[in-house]
This record gives C-alpha cells, sequence and structure tokens, in this order.
C-alpha cells in the first residue's frame, strides 16, 4: 500500500524496522507481521535481501529520499495513464481499441494493463513480463494473448476483446 491510501496512514515509514521492533519490544508490545514481506514473488522482498546482503553503509534518510521519489515518478505516471486512456482507450461492443502507437513504452505498458482492466475487471494483473512480451509481439504485427483477452494490432491501435472459443471447445483461460 502507499504511504497514504484511503483510511490507511504509514506513519512509522521513516523508521528503521530494527528501532520499531525494539521499541516494541520494550514497550509489552507485539508488532504486525505482514507475510508478503518474506514473499520472494514481490521485487521489494527481493532488493531488501540483496541489500542486507552486503556491506554497504546506505543512509536509512537518503534510502527514504530515493524511495518517496520513486513513489512520487509512479504516481505522476498513474496520473498521466489515467489522463491519457480518457482519450486513447474506447470501449467498442466487443471489448476496446488503445492507441498506444507513439508514446515511451512504460506509459504503453501501463496503458495495456488498463485496458485489460477494462475488459476484464475481476481478473488480476498480469505478472512478470507478460505484458512486455505482449507489446513486442503487437510491435512485430502478431496477435497476443494475456489471460483470456486476444490482443490484435489494427493500426493504429491495437483491439482487445475476449478471446474466442478455443477450437476444442474448451474457452481459453
Amino acid at each position: 500500500i502507499r504511504a497514504r491510501n484511503g483510511d490507511v496512514l504509514r506513519p512509522l515509514l521513516g523508521f528503521a524496522k530494527s528501532d520499531l521492533v525494539a521499541f516494541c519490544a520494550d514497550h509489552g508490545l507485539t508488532p504486525a507481521d505482514d507475510p508478503s514481506n518474506a514473499n520472494d514473488d514481490y521485487d521489494r522482498v527481493r532488493w531488501r535481501k540483496a541489500l542486507s546482503a552486503t556491506d554497504l553503509d546506505l543512509p536509512l534518510d537518503a534510502m527514504q529520499r530515493s524511495a518517496m521519489a520513486c513513489d512520487q515518478a509512479d504516481q505522476a505516471l498513474i496520473w498521466v495513464t489515467a489522463d491519457l486512456a480518457q482519450t486513447r482507450l474506447l470501449k467498442t461492443p466487443t471489448g476496446c481499441t488503445l492507441d498506444a502507437g507513439d508514446l515511451p513504452h512504460e506509459l504503453r505498458r501501463r496503458l495495456l494493463i488498463a485496458a485489460l482492466s477494462a475488459i476484464a475487471p475481476d481478473a488480476p494483473p498480469p505478472r512478470g513480463t507478460v505484458v512486455d512480451t505482449a507489446i513486442a509481439r503487437l510491435d512485430s504485427g502478431d496477435n497476443a494473448m494475456i489471460g483470456a483477452i486476444l490482443v490484435q494490432p489494427r493500426p493504429p491501435h491495437w483491439a482487445l476483446s475476449l478471446a474466442p472459443p478455443r477450437k476444442s471447445g474448451v474457452p481459453a483461460d
């Protein structure tokens, strides 16, 4: 979650974990333990482990400033993506079209994820390199499948729709 997300506040982000754990121990408190903080599926977990395995003496305040700058850049990209989606993502009777051709890769990637969500709002967002692979296929003129969604290059747009049933009669997953 972000530093502020709805009713969730994270006022202790400026403190080192070891200091917070020590404070809890000194005051008879049991700190909350988020199991996702040990899950190597998350980039942040792998980064933390890699950094803790080094002998680098990284100042906490400098790391916090860098993390805040990254978060602010991410918030700006979220805002720009939402703004671009207003004019570049158009719903159609069968799905939607997306005009992402002349944009930087990261905005194309985010807009494609937004388009997928517009068609299948209950589906989890794609992870890993799935979206990058799809963009590479689309750029080379080939169709791409992302989950149950077919994305077809129809210059100057990409057309997205639920994939038709497979020839075996089994729907696409």
